[in-house]
């Protein structure tokens, strides 16, 4: 059975996860399922969907020089049957209750007249007697060029939609604040429901690689590009910092925003590397969870959660980061992923899984 809320592929047993992709294990085993979608849109809408018990949203969009706010409503309700809480770029909770949409993120800052890129990833427990909870990621490209002093900004929130009687068949994009987008707005809904058998899953297994134990460096080889990825890993070793790199690039071109158990920002820029945890050392068990926009013509963004042990044992709580981070390359897809570790070599039950999709 999968765990689809944060990781429906990982447990590093590879019959389960080949079962999963692929829909072709015991019992039939179905993996997300595309539900609908709506591109080269400015305001992307997808309706008709099937009712399945969880959702999965991928959102891109490009604002266009006009600091918009992105909102995103459910089944049209424009009833105040919304609330939600979230926090920015490190900064604490804001809580909105009684409102007509979910506030998903902002646009860039004002004065700036550059177009801004963004990605959302979202999951929606979908129960049609239960209200509707929400949680969601973004990374917004907030200053183009790697060099600039906020170069990526991030976002997280959960919500709500009190609504006991129907499941959600319609996401909808929207703008609460004045401002536009370019026409190059993307949003996919996926599903997934325990009774799903099918073999149609959205997300494609393109790498599975396990390290030798005796290399500093993990990587997927060449991969093809996908306008999404879906990066899942394991490290074990004496590393204190995993760095990725993307097409064997390690000019100074990476930014990366990182949090560490919920204290003070940081940002890196002109990085040789996009770090999954930041500046923060570790040299036991860790894993990661990464979405990436792999779209050639704009900078590739990223969002990554870690965790690492922190010492065996319950009595020693295991640290948490959260990064966003970005490639600033807007020629090229990205067709290979090395994960190398700052000192060390990764231990042989070290894992690196990618999957993609267009």
């Amino acid at each position: 059975m999968s765990f689809p809320f944060v990781q429906p592929y990982f447990g590093l047993g590879n019959s389960l996860q080949t079962a999963q992709a692929s829909g072709s294990g015991a019992g039939g085993i179905g993996g997300w399922v595309e539900l609908g979608r709506t591109s080269s849109s400015s305001l992307p809408d997808v309706s008709s969907l099937a009712n399945k018990q969880y959702l999965m949203f991928l959102n891109f969009m490009v604002s266009d020089n006009s600091r918009p706010v992105v909102s995103m409503r459910l089944n049209g309700d424009t009833g105040t049957n919304y609330s939600l809480r979230g926090s920015g770029v490190g900064l604490g909770d804001y809580s909105s209750t009684d409102k007509s949409s979910f506030q998903t993120v902002g646009g860039q800052p004002q004065g700036d007249t550059t177009t801004v890129p963004y990605l959302t990833v979202g999951y929606i427990a979908n129960l049609a007697g239960k209200e509707k909870l929400l949680m969601a990621h973004n990374v917004l490209d907030y200053q183009p060029g790697v060099s600039a002093a906020e170069a990526t900004e991030r976002r997280e929130f959960v919500g709500k939609w009190s609504n006991t009687t129907d499941a959600v068949d319609q996401l909808s994009v929207l703008t609460t604040a004045g401002g536009s987008f370019t026409t190059d707005g993307e949003l996919i809904v996926l599903g997934w429901d325990p009774v799903d058998d099918h073999t149609t899953n959205f997300w494609e297994e393109l790498a599975s690689v396990t390290a030798s134990g005796s290399s500093t460096n993990l990587s997927s080889g060449t991969i093809s590009a996908k306008k999404y990825l879906w990066l899942q890993c394991y490290l074990d070793g004496t590393s204190t910092r995993s760095q990725v790199t993307f097409n064997n690039d390690t000019g100074s071109n990476y930014a990366d925003r990182y949090n560490s158990n919920g204290g003070t920002e940081g940002t890196q820029t002109t990085q040789a590397h996009y770090d999954t945890q930041g500046i923060y050392s570790s040299t036991d068990g860790r894993f990661f969870n990464m979405f990436v926009l792999n779209n050639a013509a704009t900078s590739k963004i990223c969002i990554t959660h870690t965790t690492a042990m922190n010492g065996t044992g319950s009595a020693n709580a295991p640290n948490r980061y959260e990064t966003v981070g970005k490639w600033n390359n807007t020629s090229d897809s990205i067709t290979e992923i090395d994960v190398d570790s700052l000192s060390g070599n990764w231990g042989s039950s070290s894992i690196l899984k990618v999957w993609g999709s267009d």
